[in-house]
């Protein structure tokens, strides 16, 4: 028997297909063919990529090649500011008055050395580290600068100062300096001439400073102008300070006991004390009283050594304006020289037949001698004394204006303060037949080139007066030759045409000594005003301060 056997279909298994999951028979396939689109986004994606980066190298190296070449090389680079040297300050010989002390380093700030200290030190000022306030303001300015802090070095920063440059150090890779050169050069500060006189200025510092001592006070202002522009010749102030103790770096301890001090050493009397200026003003209240035709300058008025005068409201009370002396038949040149006050009662309040001032007039006149304002001297700090009115009186004190305050003020008494600066420039006004200049330090500016700059002198006001009224104050002032301590002034090789001024202050008859002057009084070249805080009478107290100085002056004139 045949037998046939039965094909059977044997299935091959692929070794994965031993653990699939039946129920994933139709997802076992993981490949699957790119469709066409999606092949070709890929290759415009990677080709936009490339035209990117081409583009942003291309933009680098070329466009902006420059800019990072010249960065590559700053790396390689170190630029440092370049300090200038700050302007010298001379007087008006060429006398140097104050120099650079230079750092070791170029980028370092020098320091400034005063020659003459506590002589000079209200006039020069001093310099000290910038200030964060300061820094903001100035563009040219660094972090390690000094500026002026007071006087001429503080009102002619600008000038003084000059401009930085920038040195470029070459650096190689150990971080050696391999060479430098000036990349912008710097432009040291402009040097200023003043008008101050150095010799005049010690002599000046020197007398007051003895007369301090011999009167045994500590506080004294002198100030000392030309008469002819206005220029300052001389000024000082006591107590005074070393100016170097700032521009070379203060100590704390040195800066309290300075402001600490009750004297006040920091404060520039001449330009910001205010004092009542006493029988000084006389001179401003004449030629007003002749401007005005309130009186003939010949008459004679009868001085009793007092006046009385009923008061408005209740003729029963009494008021007596009295002085130290009677001096019988005056007028009015003598009435200047000899300080008389009940003349002076009479043409500024009125008594009698004459009608007197006011004291509306008293301050219009005041102010044309430059009183009650500031005359823009340039130094910081100047105040602008006080000549008080009606209004005044009433808006600060809540009182009314009564006759006695215009006798006050008519011999500079009472509320009425000035600077020493403000009676000198008054008395000026009379020495150079009527104009009142505006008082300046500096006379010249210097550049670098030695290419001066004058500065012409300024006006303020002019032909404010008659020159015949003022011929009549001019008079009176040379009497001072003739009376009293005046008498010492003949020894002089010239003619001195003064007045003098004892102010009283406070409640406890504290007087401070005056004496404003000018020489030679035909022809007068310098005015001189001297101020002794509590120094008593000007006849003794200042005077001879003044005396010494016109000695020596025209002794050692050429």
């Amino acid at each position: 028997m045949l037998f046939k056997s039965k094909s059977s279909k044997i299935k091959m298994l692929n070794p994965e297909d031993i653990f699939a999951d039946p129920r994933g028979l139709h997802a076992e396939r993981l490949e699957f063919p790119l469709r066409r689109k999606k092949i070709i986004g890929l290759y415009a994606f990677i080709g936009l990529a490339l035209g990117i980066l081409f583009l942003r190298a291309g933009y680098l190296q070329i466009i902006k090649g420059k800019e990072f070449t010249v960065l590559a090389n700053n790396n390689q680079s170190h630029l440092t500011k370049i300090q200038p040297k700050r302007g010298i300050i001379y007087d008006r010989n060429m006398q140097a008055l104050v120099q650079n002390k230079q750092s070791l380093s170029s980028n370092e700030p020098s320091k400034r050395y005063y020659f003459f200290g506590k002589t000079l030190a209200h006039v020069l000022g001093y310099t000290g580290k910038i200030s964060q306030k300061e820094l903001e303001k100035c563009k040219n300015c660094s972090m390690l600068d000094y500026t002026g802090k007071a006087g001429l070095e503080m009102i002619y920063e600008i000038e003084l100062r000059g401009k930085h440059g920038i040195k470029q150090d070459q650096i190689n890779a150990k971080g050696q300096v391999k060479k430098s050169f000036i990349k912008i050069p710097e432009i040291d500060g402009k040097n200023l001439i003043l008008h101050l006189d150095l010799e005049l200025q010690k002599k000046l510092y020197q007398e007051l400073e003895s007369q301090a001592i011999k009167l045994k006070i500590k506080k004294a202002a002198g100030v000392i102008i030309n008469p002819k522009n206005g220029g300052v010749l001389a000024m000082a102030s006591l107590p005074s300070y070393d100016n170097n103790l700032f521009s070379q770096g203060i100590l704390k301890k040195d800066y309290q006991d300075l402001i600490n001090n009750n004297n006040k050493p920091l404060f520039n009397r001449v330009i910001s004390g205010e004092y009542p200026p006493g029988s000084t003003i006389k001179p401003v209240i004449a030629s007003a009283a002749l401007q005005e035709e309130i009186i003939d300058p010949m008459r004679f008025i009868n001085d009793n050594g007092y006046i009385k005068i009923a008061n408005p409201y209740d003729p029963g009370v009494i008021y007596t304006f009295s002085e130290i002396r009677a001096h019988h038949r005056i007028n009015m040149p003598w009435a200047i020289a000899n300080s008389c006050n009940v003349y002076f009662y009479t043409i500024s309040g009125g008594y009698k037949d004459i009608k007197g001032l006011g004291i509306k007039n008293i301050k219009k006149y005041a102010e044309y001698f430059g009183l009650n304002n500031f005359l823009g001297i340039d130094l910081p700090g100047e105040t602008n004394g006080l000549i008080p009115d009606k209004s005044w009186k009433k808006r600060v004190k809540s009182e009314n204006w009564y006759i006695g305050d215009t006798y006050n003020s008519g011999i500079g008494q009472g509320d009425i303060t000035a600077t020493p600066l403000q009676v000198a420039m008054y008395t000026s006004v009379i020495a150079n037949n009527g104009t009142l200049y505006q008082p300046q330090i500096l006379n010249k500016i210097v550049d670098n080139n030695k290419l001066s700059t004058d500065l012409t002198e300024k006006i303020i006001r002019k032909n404010f007066i008659d020159l015949e009224n003022l011929k009549i104050i001019q008079d009176g002032m040379e009497k001072i030759n003739q009376v009293g301590f005046g008498l010492k002034l003949q020894d002089l090789p010239i003619t001195v045409a003064g007045k003098t001024g004892t102010s009283q202050f406070g409640n406890e008859n504290k007087t401070h000594a005056w004496f404003t002057s000018y020489a030679p009084a035909e022809k007068p070249e310098i005015v001189i005003t001297i101020l002794m805080e509590q120094g008593g009478f000007g006849s003794s107290g200042a005077l001879p301060v003044a005396k010494n100085i016109y000695k020596w002056y025209f002794s050692n004139k050429e």
